[in-house]
């Protein structure tokens, strides 16, 4: 299935006073989001990790981009394909995921 992602949301949100979210819990998260084919949530969850102070990295631009891929927005995966390469992140997976997506438009 697609996840329950205000399940996963809940839980992110439930961590203890002191325990900080690192660039996993923000990567399975937008990942969450991705798998559900929420788009404006995984993108939610981009600007939250960044307003947090943390780094996205390649991992964090293929679920974003993997999310624009499953909801068949292929104009927004490029605009985000865009902002991966000019923060100089480079993945394989992203790349994957347009030559996929195009496959299926």
């Amino acid at each position: 299935g697609a996840g329950d992602v205000a399940r996963a949301e809940k839980w992110f949100e439930s961590m203890p006073d002191g325990m900080l979210p690192d660039i996993v819990a923000y990567n399975t998260m937008i990942a969450a989001c991705a798998r559900a084919k929420d788009v404006s949530k995984a993108i939610d969850w981009y600007w939250n990790m960044k307003q947090a102070g943390v780094q996205p990295d390649a991992v964090t631009y293929a679920s974003v981009v993997g999310a624009c891929v499953a909801a068949r927005s292929m104009t927004e995966a490029e605009r985000w394909l865009a902002g991966m390469l000019k923060e100089g992140e480079l993945s394989v997976a992203v790349f994957n995921s347009m030559i996929d997506g195009y496959g299926k438009v």
